[in-house]
This record gives structure tokens, sequence and C-alpha cells, in this order.
């Protein structure tokens, strides 16, 4: 008898066939890529695509922070696989003195993991090495965190092995014997010129326990390696480490520092009494670090902001006298200030005010009382000394404040000032074409 396929029933097998294909198509099993396969150029592929923000910046409360690709290298981990090891470069809140801070991007399980490692040597250690980690007999601590900056794990280490785990105090759950708080000392270094100087700038607390650790991801191996774990003894006192986790260095220089002090007193001696006779005139001289950028340093240039008093007589004579407000000596901190003689100096842009008798009087007093003020490279620079001396003139100069590097601090600076000059050259008698500043008469 011939069997006949009714229109339903041959629908009804095109599902079943549709449902089997489907079956099938999600047995399929989507290869595993073996732990040990990764390249530099995979690695920072997966990198860029997945992290938010491929320049660093993921959020408003971190820093902009930015891999080095171009000095990336191939190391092996404590698990025997390998990674990528990418210097990261932090626009604030790096590692300062004695640490070193690296993007670690490996296989884990088939996927691709990003670590931040950071590593800090303690004092000794650190200048026992000519101020350089060297990483087989590495004593210190390295820590592991997730790219939002979150700890996830530590070690400590003497002599290039593992002798105790870190942990934070608010997220360490153990306590009591074979524990201790270790202080890690903050640290910046400043120099101007060839002289430098290190200096304490707050501290934090780890606790350290006896024997290996970490949750947070395999460790570098190789020189560093040496083994899972101390485990017997209490580890021997360390020294303070020089270690600077989320502060900030600041290193610069200023134009014109080298310059001895003067005594400004006898410099605004020799304008004498100040009367209609004559005329008078103020300039603000700029040394921007970096001409019409705004930016607050070039380098290590920070600029310079001075001022020049100018007092003309009716017989032609003239008497002029150009100065400017430095530490004394280098510290970020509040330090003793000195006044230099700034004739010759250069600038790249200045604007120049006539006044008269009165207001160049008052701008000379508000000079000579500043001679009893402390300085301070965020708070009461170069460029606020001159906006007091045309502030007591009665001149108000434009004033924006600007994020000093490595998100330090806010301020007055000579690039700010510089460039709000630029862009006001229409209200003021702005010079943009630069130059070196007219020689002082001197000392009175």
């Amino acid at each position: 008898m011939k069997k006949c396929i009714t229109p339903k029933l041959f629908i009804c097998q095109l599902f079943v066939f549709f449902l089997l294909g489907c079956h099938r198509e999600e047995q399929k099993v989507k290869p595993v890529i073996p732990d040990k396969d990764i390249t530099m150029a995979d690695a920072r592929n997966w990198f860029e695509t997945n992290q938010s923000a491929p320049s660093g910046r993921v959020n408003g409360e971190l820093p902009e922070r930015k891999p080095l690709w171009d000095k990336a290298e191939m190391i092996p981990l404590s698990n025997g696989l390998p990674a990528v090891s990418v210097p990261l470069e932090y626009e604030s809140g790096g590692l300062g003195i004695g640490g070193l801070v690296r993007l670690l991007l490996y296989r884990e399980q088939g996927s691709l993991q990003a670590r931040i490692m950071k590593m800090v040597s303690d004092s000794a250690s650190f200048y026992a090495n000519d101020e350089k980690i060297q990483l087989e007999n590495f004593s210190g601590i390295l820590t592991l965190h997730d790219w939002q900056e979150k700890f996830l794990s530590g070690v400590s280490y003497q002599n290039g092995k593992v002798i105790g785990e870190i942990s934070v105090p608010k997220t360490s759950g153990r306590s009591g014997g074979g524990c201790q708080l270790v202080t890690v000392t903050f640290y910046t270094k400043v120099c101007v010129g060839r002289y430098c100087e290190t200096h304490v700038d707050g501290e934090m607390q780890y606790i350290e326990c006896d024997g290996g650790g970490g949750g947070g991801g395999p460790l570098p191996k190789g020189p560093i390696g040496g083994g899972g774990g101390g485990g017997g003894g209490t580890p021997e006192p360390r020294q303070p480490l020089p270690y600077t986790f989320l502060k900030s260095r600041f290193s610069h220089t200023i134009p014109g520092q080298e310059k001895p002090a003067i005594d400004l007193r006898r410099y605004l001696a020799c304008f004498g009494v100040n009367t209609d006779n004559s005329t008078y005139q103020i300039t603000v001289y700029v040394d921007e670090p970096s001409p019409g950028s705004g930016d607050t340093k070039n380098g290590l240039n920070v600029g310079h902001t001075f001022v020049g008093f100018r007092k003309n007589s009716a017989d032609g004579s003239y008497i002029e006298q150009v100065f400017g407000f430095y530490p004394a000596q280098y510290s970020t901190g509040w330090v003793n200030s000195k006044f230099s003689n700034n004739g010759g100096s250069h600038y790249s842009v200045s604007a120049t005010f006539p006044v008269s008798a009165g207001q160049f009087t008052r701008a000379s007093n508000a000079a000579r009382y500043m001679t009893s003020e402390m300085y301070n490279i965020f708070d009461q620079n170069c460029t606020d000394a001159v906006f007091s001396v045309f502030d007591a003139a009665g001149i108000g100069l434009p004033k924006t404040q600007s994020s000093f590097p490595y998100g330090v601090d806010a301020g007055y600076s000579p690039g700010q000032l510089g460039l709000d000059l630029r862009n006001n050259a229409s209200r003021y008698p702005v010079n943009t074409s630069g130059g070196n500043a007219p020689i002082s008469l001197g000392p009175c």
C-alpha cells in the first residue's frame, strides 16, 4: 500500500529536522586556547578591546595610566606559564623611589587576565643596589591589583625568596601568631638641577604573615622566584620602605633657581621717594615652560614669573630693578624664601603697565613684605608673589588655577599665566615676542 505524506506531516518532519540541526549546532565546542599560547599582539588587542578605557582612565577617581607597549617583554610565571609584562606609566600615583609597576597579561583556564603588579624594595636593599631593583636578590613587597586598583594579594620577599603574605588591614583575615604590622613610609624625591632631596610624604600599613600567599594570580618567576614561602620564624625587622603608593612625585627645575639671594630692601631703596615728578611702570615677565600651551611643566622645567620696576626721572635718567621670588632650599612643603636678581633673565611673554607714584610705592611695599614670607611651590610660588605685587598696585592680572603635574595639587603657574596674557592681548599691553629682561641697577 502506498504511503502518502500529508502537508501537516511534511511540515512536522521539517520542524524535527530543524530542531536536530540546532541541537547538533549547540553541541559544537569552542576550542580552548592553551594557557601557554599568548603573544604580545594578542595580549595588547585583548586589553585594548576589553578595558573600558584603553588609555587607562577608568573612572574619575583613578589616575591616567599608560601601558608602554614598546617596552613589553615575555616573562615566566610561578605556574610555569608565560605572561606579557608591560611597564605601566602613571600620570599620578605611580611608585616613586624604590618601586616599579607592571601590567601583567596571561591566560588562566583559557581566558586572558590582567593584573597590575607593584614591587617595592626595602630601603636597605634598594640603596645597596645603587637605587635599583635587582630581581635576583629582591627584598621588599610585591602586590597584585586589578585594573580598578583593587588590592588582590601580596607577598613579601627577602633575598629573592617569598617569606610572607601581605594583606591590607581592612581585608586581612589573619592575625595573631606569625603576623606583624608593617608600616610603609612614603617618600618623594625632588631635584633642582643636580641637587636632590628625599622627603617623607606619609605612610601606609600592611599586615605581613609568615608563609607564602596570594590569591590574586601567579607571581613572576625567574630571577625573583625562590620557592613558595618562608614559614620558618619571624622575618628580620625591615627598614622603612621607600614607597609612594597612590602618592606623587614632583621633581622640577625653576629657571634662575641657582642665582644667589639678594637683599631686596637694598634694591628697592634705590628708588628713593616717589613723587609725581617722575613716571613709573611695572612689568610682569613670564618664562613659560612651553610658550603658548598653558602647560605647567615641560620636562622638569616649570617656568618662572618675575617682576620689573622702572622709575623714569624728568632728566631722562632711570632706575630699573628686575627680581623674582624663589625657594631658599628645595622642598615641596613650606620653606624659607629668597629673592634673586632676574635682570637679563629670559622671558617668553610680558606685560608692562604705567602706574602712578602711589601705585608704584604700594607695589614696592608689597614686594618688600614678601621678603618675610615662606615659599610653597603650590600655594605661594613666584607667580603668587607677582600677583601680590600687582594686586597692591590695583592691577588685576588674569588668574587661572591649573593642575600641577601628576595631580599633586592645583595653583597658579607661569605656564597658565603666560597663556592667559596671550589670550588677553587686547586687554593688556602684552608683548609676545619674548627676549631678555633689562639689567638691574643692583643694590644701593
